[in-house]
This record gives structure tokens, C-alpha cells and sequence, in this order.
């Protein structure tokens, strides 16, 4: 009985903690929400079409393995 009053003690301890967490991943996630928007349509639509770029020498196609 005495683990279980330890710990419903400890929990009021804890809130600080869990709102400093929320507080900083809503911080996080708004930072990198405000980033992708702020990117350049330019950007995102080399960035999109990169994968398919046959003449980039860092992707590996089946004609250039053995």
C-alpha cells in the first residue's frame, strides 16, 4: 500500500515535467511545419523528382551491377 501512495505522491510531481515535455514538441512541431511551408515550390519539386533522375551517378540501376 505505502508503494502505491509513493507513487500517486509523485505523480503531482511529475505534471511539470509532462507539460515542459508537450510544451516542447509543440514547439518542435510547429517550427518544422513553418519550415516544409517556407521551402521553395523550386526545391520541393527537384527534391521530388531526384529519385527518378537517371543521370544522378549515386543511384544504382540494374545496368550498372553485375
Amino acid at each position: 500500500m505505502k508503494l502505491i501512495q509513493y507513487a500517486l505522491g509523485e505523480f503531482a510531481a511529475n505534471g511539470i515535467y509532462q507539460a515542459i515535455a508537450l510544451i516542447i514538441f509543440m514547439l518542435v512541431f510547429i517550427a518544422i511545419v513553418i519550415h516544409t511551408y517556407s521551402l521553395k515550390k523550386s526545391f520541393v519539386d527537384q527534391m521530388a523528382q531526384s529519385p527518378l533522375d537517371e543521370s544522378n551517378p549515386n543511384v544504382n540501376s540494374k545496368t550498372d551491377q553485375p
